[in-house]
């Protein structure tokens, strides 16, 4: 139902929008008033669109350009399905205004399949709006939900960017994260550990530095660098973080006595090499929005068909798709084959000849080269590697980014 509850409050975002070019633009009234109730009709409970009827006068369409101009379609944030007594799946849609200032939540709009009373099916319908003030939703309207039942699922699209309504974000992306199979809780890591206890630990932080979470790209906020939403977003989907020592799923600890510290080494300079070799070229991810860079990916743990074991096994953010790809026999690593002449044309030499050699390094080094990604806009993460020794994946990631 979930995919249902999507196209409905997309469809019920565009046609409001249509509503509002209408209202400004459209000198037929009829018209205009058939565009609004088509909204109109979506919602039930007693509640009406927002889009009024209106009385114009001559100066109405000579400002209806500039009025317009202050109206958008609304931002979808996210949708959490709750059990609910009467309707069997209660779908709550975290919007914004339609003013174009609007980035963060402005009202949670309640949706679920009711019986029409004349043909008795069920249909979609709008069942309680609640605005957003400050943290605090206020009933405006329909339904009142409250006790919510069960969570059972979300699906989310764009972070918003109210610092308090994208900490409730956050949270709720890592309070959905799947399980894995073990039943204990994770073991708190610590960053550090006294100097001789594990001479080849010691001898690796020589090396490559302290141990500890990296960010691997930033934001800029009001011109201060920032952690990117979309950056939890990524975290979440793997179910694991980022240290200097590679990717450690939720309880794994990057300290470790039993980490290969030695191969490990290897493999941290091996991916290191890669990604400043493509980023030196201006490599960027393809059939991405932006320039996002490839980084260094690093992965131990057992290997199921050339695979990491948590994505053959499926653990991973529940409402991901993940896509998986055998990539040895392509000529170049980063695209199909039929692709070549493509991106033969479409970059620079300097970066399709980086893309070329990087494949060419990962092909000499890798085996079993795969490729996975966990889609689930607007960030997900995209993984190229192999099995560098037994019990070690490395490879590149970089995050796609869609809108």
């Amino acid at each position: 139902m979930m995919e249902e509850a999507i196209a409905f409050i997309n469809e019920f975002i565009a046609n409001e929008y249509a509503a509002w070019q209408a209202y400004y633009l459209e000198q037929d009234d009829e018209l205009f008033e058939e565009v609004r109730d088509k909204v109109d009709r979506m919602y039930g409970a007693d509640l009406m669109t927002e889009v009024n009827y209106r009385s114009i006068d001559e100066s109405w369409f000579t400002e209806g350009e500039a009025k317009l101009a202050q109206v958008k379609p609304r931002i979808l944030f996210q949708i959490k399905e709750y059990e609910h007594t009467d309707y069997g799946s209660l779908f709550r849609c975290y919007v914004s205004s339609y003013s174009n200032w609007s980035d963060s939540y402005s009202a949670s709009f309640y949706i679920a399949k009711r019986e029409n009373f004349r043909t008795k099916e069920k249909e979609w319908r709008i069942v309680s709006k609640y605005n957003n003030d400050v943290g605090n939703w206020q009933w405006r309207g329909g339904i009142r939900v409250e006790p919510l039942g069960k969570l059972l699922s979300v699906r989310q699209f764009q972070p918003p960017a109210d610092p308090v309504d994208l900490a409730d974000y956050e949270a709720t992306l890592q309070s959905v994260v799947a399980p894995t199979e073990t039943k204990t809780a994770p073991t708190p890591v610590s960053l550090s550990r006294e100097k001789g206890e594990n001479p080849q630990r010691d001898a690796f932080v020589e090396t490559f530095g302290a141990i500890e979470e990296k960010v691997l790209w930033g934001k800029q906020y009001a011109g201060t660098p920032s952690q990117d939403p979309n950056w939890s977003i990524f975290q979440t989907l793997l179910g694991g973080k980022f240290y200097s020592n590679g990717f450690f799923r939720q309880g794994a600890d990057p300290l470790s006595d039993s980490l290969p510290w030695p191969a490990l080494g290897e493999a941290i300079r091996f991916t290191q090499e890669l990604a400043q070799l493509l980023t030196e070229a201006g490599c960027t991810a393809l059939n991405s929005e932006g320039d996002m860079a490839y980084f260094p990916f690093v992965y131990c743990g057992e290997m199921i068909d050339g695979f990491p074991d948590f994505i053959a096994l499926g653990q991973f953010l529940e409402g991901a798709k993940l896509r998986m790809k055998r990539i040895q026999k392509r000529n170049c690593i980063f695209w199909d084959q039929q692709a070549d002449e493509e991106y033969k044309e479409y970059l620079s030499p300097q970066t399709f000849e980086a893309f070329e050699q990087v494949s060419q390094k990962m092909k000499a080094t890798l085996k079993s080269l795969v490729e996975f990604s966990l889609v689930y806009e607007p960030a997900f993460p995209l993984v190229m590697g192999g099995t560098f020794q037994p019990g070690i994946f490395a490879g590149l990631v970089t995050p796609m980014i869609r809108r």
